[in-house]
């Protein structure tokens, strides 16, 4: 019986000490974390929530990547600054092009998309390779990637027609198109957009009129610095992916819309991203087509987009998800700017 007994508490030592170990190990993770991204927290309270929330991902990721190392799963993941966010927080806020803002009266001021006839496409396209796609940016917590999509399809387009790649301003957007009928940080549209840059004369570049992640009090548009215009916008056939092609290859960058909430929470670091949640195809978050590929590894062609979630998230910035199955309804409602 003794001998149990002592078998027993060495048993639970050895458990305890295990078990301390982890516990050190996840803090080091966390610390880590903070010193990376730069965190910093109002009370202690706070802090233990968010590192609640970090842990929780943590093994999330390190359980997805098991797969994705045996070849199980197309895409990795990885921790990004948005680690100590809750899924909820995160889709409360960094989405905000839902279909609620977009109104047929809008799209029917739009030209119609004519795919070139007898033209061999290329079997792959990067615009940033070509220079018209600018750095990635960073929309904060605010709704307002649809001023991102926006502003990088006519970044394209400007770049296409002068030769110069200027950023232009999302805070411009953000101020000045309430009377066109999107609502700032939470969320707006992209043909409202290009249709307000056409009449506005134009819109200033981002050095001018700098980015806040909220919306400001007045429009400050500078009629004297205008970096851009637009003659309007041209819409693509939707849900038509050979169309989509066809634009993205001839035309350049193109602004599109995408249900987000399928992207896995939000850790995708990179591979060809896929999962059953993209089927359902209700796009609530605009992001920027900058090309197309394939994945010779697992025989996947893909799109190439363009995020406003800053370098951390994805493969700096960006991700690839599968063509030919209208993934998340991105073919639903592309469009870009007339110049």
């Amino acid at each position: 019986m003794w001998q149990l007994f002592v078998v027993g508490l060495l048993s639970l030592s050895i458990a305890l000490r295990i078990s301390h170990a982890a516990i050190v190990e996840d803090s080091k993770h966390f610390q880590q974390f903070k010193l990376v991204y730069n965190k910093h927290y109002a009370s202690d309270a706070e802090e233990r929530k968010r590192e609640r929330i970090f842990l929780k991902h943590f093994a999330f990721i390190e359980e997805h990547n098991q797969n994705f190392t045996k070849g199980l799963t197309s895409f990795e993941l990885g921790i990004n600054e948005y680690a100590d966010v809750s899924e909820e927080e995160f889709a409360s806020t960094m989405s905000g092009s839902d279909e609620i803002y977009d109104y047929p009266s809008v799209l029917k001021q739009g030209a119609t998309f004519i795919p070139p006839a007898n033209v061999e496409l290329p079997d792959m396209v990067d615009w940033r390779e070509l220079g018209a796609v600018t750095a990635v940016k960073k929309q904060g917590r605010c709704g307002s990637c649809w001023a991102f999509a926006t502003t990088g399809a006519l970044e394209g387009q400007h770049f296409r027609k002068t030769s110069k790649l200027v950023s232009l301003s999302e805070q411009n957007l953000l101020d000045c198109t309430i009377t066109y009928g999107n609502k700032g940080c939470n969320g707006g549209n992209k043909e409202r957009s290009f249709l307000y840059i056409r009449d506005n004369g134009g819109i200033n570049a981002a050095t001018v009129y700098p980015y806040h992640a909220q919306l400001d009090a007045e429009c400050l548009f500078d009629a004297s610095a205008i970096a851009a215009k637009s003659k309007g916008f041209v819409k693509i056939t939707p849900d038509d992916e050979d169309a989509l092609k066809a634009a993205v290859a001839t035309v350049g960058p193109i602004a599109v819309k995408i249900n987000a909430k399928c992207f896995r929470k939000q850790f995708y670091r990179q591979g060809v991203f896929n999962d059953e949640l993209c089927e359902e195809r209700k796009p609530n978050h605009a992001m920027l087509l900058v090309g197309y590929g394939r994945d010779n590894t697992t025989n996947t062609d893909y799109w190439i987009l363009k995020n406003s979630w800053g370098v951390s998230w994805g493969m700096d910035g960006y991700i690839n998800v599968p063509r030919h199955v209208n993934f998340g309804g991105i073919a639903m409602r592309p469009s870009y700017p007339l110049v």
